[in-house]
């Protein structure tokens, strides 16, 4: 047997280190503390859907994010798809709430961004409700659409490279 004949094409060792969705669901929980919030009555992680119950006053409302991955190397987060949430946490329809996508390179997913996207998202599903952040200052499409510089200089440095995108 020819062994040229028979070789198979392996993705790049750079393909099977970064970081998948479902980890970085697990990272931002962490340092989300849904456990540890007075105004969260429940919380959790189902697949890549981070969600909690939040509770204040005499209302109730249901908040989540979705972790996707964009490219490689490359995470989005959004909430503009269908989340998974358990029935016995959230048996009604889903509320309206405003949509984002944000993107972010894979090395600033950490704990220390929970923080943040918990006030972003909690911020979201309340009306007229704009909460700041850094990472995208100047975006003119933020909160609904927006990259992180080191996204943008990722995303611009690699396309070009032809690296696979999902």
């Amino acid at each position: 047997m020819n062994s040229e004949n028979n070789s198979q094409t392996y993705p790049p060792l750079e393909w099977l280190k970064h970081l998948k969705p479902r980890e970085t669901a697990k990272i931002l929980t962490c340092g989300m503390r849904l456990f540890s919030r007075p105004k969260v009555a429940q919380g959790g992680l189902t697949h890549e859907t981070i969600y909690w119950r939040a509770v204040q006053g005499g209302w109730t409302s249901v908040r989540w994010v979705t972790v996707t991955e964009y490219s490689l190397g490359l995470i989005r987060l959004r909430n503009d798809v269908e989340p998974s949430i358990p029935k016995h946490v959230w048996p009604l329809p889903f509320p309206e709430t405003r949509h984002f996508e944000l993107t972010f390179h894979e090395s600033e997913i950490t704990e220390e961004l929970g923080e943040p996207l918990f006030a972003f998202c909690s911020a979201m599903g309340e009306a007229g409700v704009i909460l700041g952040w850094p990472l995208f200052e100047g975006e003119q499409t933020y909160p609904g659409y927006a990259w992180t510089r080191k996204a943008k200089e990722f995303y611009n440095a690699n396309h070009q490279r032809g690296l696979p995108h999902r």
